[in-house]
């Protein structure tokens, strides 16, 4: 960003695919966002969308687009999320852009489910992984699998959210993406859950979901699967060991209280004696 000079450098997009600048601060935006600096995060990754539109350059904006529309997943705004799926898809279609065309939808059918359309949301998100997958697409693998997982635990769909979450390890292990591990292994543990009974298996995947994102300073994956483990003491009235996880996990969070995981954490500690 410190070297990046639109008058300078905005024609590179056109000969390396797209604008370097505007990836920086949407790449910036994703940094912050996993470190807990949400209000920091959400102004690079505006600006970043704000630079891709003074460009003109159709391929750097579908590619902010996705950026910015997983960010907001990721903030748990599905109204947001929908908001720059749909105009990715808008942007994608018309332009032969079958990657972001596939990619839009599937965020697109991801904001809806976590707007409570869970059904449809599903649908939308297996019919896009189809159609990447013809265009043989490997995007959001791992990355989109865990958000696919996800979304099938909480419909319900308990054997598929488990094989779609080994999957996803086993693609983060085969291509050296491991940015999800931790979700991964937080998601596989919550339906273990779910499901009933495996507290052993379920506990050892949480503690090891924990250490991947200690590891990977992602303060947000962190903290909910800090909340995952707080809650399964809290049922075995281990209240004292939850709270002393929770706590400085929630308290290290300066920006962004009023978004929906600081909340929740905020309720569960309130509910601790």
């Amino acid at each position: 960003m410190s070297l990046y000079d639109p008058r300078e450098h905005a024609s590179f997009a056109r000969t390396l695919g797209w604008d370097r600048g505007v990836n920086a601060h949407a790449y910036l935006a994703w940094c912050h966002l996993y470190l807990g600096h949400h209000d920091r995060a959400l102004a690079l990754s505006e600006a970043a969308v704000e630079l891709a539109r003074r460009l003109e350059h159709p391929l750097t904006l579908a590619n902010v687009l996705l950026h910015v529309a997983i960010h907001h997943v990721e903030r748990r705004e599905p109204d947001r999320a929908l908001t720059f799926a749909d105009e990715l898809v808008e942007l994608a279609a018309p332009l032969g852009f079958p990657m972001f065309e596939g990619a839009g939808r599937f965020l697109r059918g991801c904001a809806r489910a976590d707007a409570g359309d869970l059904e449809a949301g599903i649908a939308e998100m297996e019919h896009a992984l189809g159609e990447l997958a013809k265009v043989a697409v490997g995007i959001g693998s791992p990355g989109f699998l865990v958000l696919f997982a996800e979304r099938l635990r909480r419909v319900g769909r308990h054997d598929d959210a488990l094989a779609i979450a080994a999957l996803g390890l086993m693609r983060a292990e085969s291509q050296g993406a491991h940015w999800g591990d931790a979700e991964l292994h937080r998601v596989h543990a919550c339906t273990l859950l779910d499901r009933g009974g495996a507290d052993e298996e379920a506990e050892q995947r949480l503690a090891q979901s924990l250490e991947i994102a200690r590891r990977q300073e992602n303060h947000l994956f962190a903290l909910r699967t800090a909340m995952d483990l707080a809650r399964l003491w809290q049922g075995r009235g281990q209240c004292a060991a939850a709270r002393a996880l929770l706590e400085p996990l929630h308290a290290s969070f300066t920006e962004g209280l009023e978004l929906r995981d600081l909340l929740d954490a905020a309720a569960l500690l309130e509910g601790l004696p």
